[in-house]
Parts: structure tokens; sequence; C-alpha cells
């Protein structure tokens, strides 16, 4: 299985609540709405090719794949496992979470994929384009203390972590 790494981002935003938000498609889809006008415009072109419905659905020139959490492969509070269902290949979605300190936390999006040995050099830098996107995202959660998506203010505690 051939793995695709985003670069570390480092987010305000405590290891454990960064982990709930992210095993929550439905927090997502209300982050990404909140801070679209924040996005960059190629990527905001992207991410409208998202949908979420219980998981993260992408439209791809094959059909929809949708990525659900898959519990037996999350680590709690450290990865967030995404599985693609219903894909020819296997694929995941990975979101590795460490804490730097208390507030902080170093993210890093990764995709595992089972590519034949003849599409890895069309897929490969496509999958690192999509998965260096992956982690920008990460870049859009709002820092501890910031307006939540639904309107309220977590304050950055020493129980958020």
């Amino acid at each position: 299985m051939e793995s695709y790494k985003s670069e570390p981002r480092v987010v305000a935003y405590p290891t454990q609540q960064l982990y709930n938000l992210l095993t929550s498609p439905e927090m997502l889809e209300q982050i990404v709405a909140s801070r679209a006008e924040q996005i960059p415009e190629d990527l905001r072109e992207q991410l409208s090719a998202l949908r979420f419905d219980g998981g993260v659905i992408i439209n791809t020139p094959m059909g929809d794949l949708k990525f659900a959490v898959d519990p037996e492969h999350c680590e709690p509070g450290h990865v967030v496992h995404y599985t693609a269902q219903g894909s020819p290949i296997d694929l995941n979605l990975v979101f590795t979470l460490d804490p730097v300190d208390e507030g902080t936390t170093q993210g890093v999006a990764e995709l595992q994929v089972d590519l034949p040995m003849l599409l890895r050099p069309v897929a490969g830098p496509l999958l690192k384009q999509a998965v260096a996107h992956m982690g920008q995202m990460l870049d859009m959660v709002p820092h501890a203390g910031d307006s939540e998506p639904n309107g309220e203010v977590t304050p950055p505690t020493p129980d958020m972590a």
C-alpha cells in the first residue's frame, strides 16, 4: 500500500478536541462553511466537490466516493481513520495528531492507497496534491477561544486537552 503524507500542520487546538472534530463529519461541514471566505479560491473549488452525510463524500469522475470513520482503526485522541466505502481499491484517509503542548496539536494527513504499479506515476502526483489539501484543511479549524461554527465561543481551559 502506498502512503502519501501532508506536511505537518500545527493547530492551536487541544489534541482531544481536534480528534473529536475530525471524527464528526457534521462538525467538519460546519467548519468548512464558516471559513469559506478564508479559503483560497482553488481549494474552495475543490471543497465544493465535498458533501457530508454520515461521512465525507467526494464527487469524482468515477462517481461518489464516501469516506466513513473506521472505529476499529482509530486510536482515541491520536489517530482518526477514514476508510473509503465502495471503492474498487483500498483507500484510507488518516489524520495523526500529536500534542505539542496543552492547547496545541501537530497534525498530519495521510492517504493510504493500494494502487497498481502502472497507475502510480499517473495517480501519484494527484494524490500528493489531494493530501496536501487535506493537510491545509487542518489550518481551517478555529483556534481555541475563537467563535465556533455554531456561534459559541470555546475558551481554552486546561480540561480541554
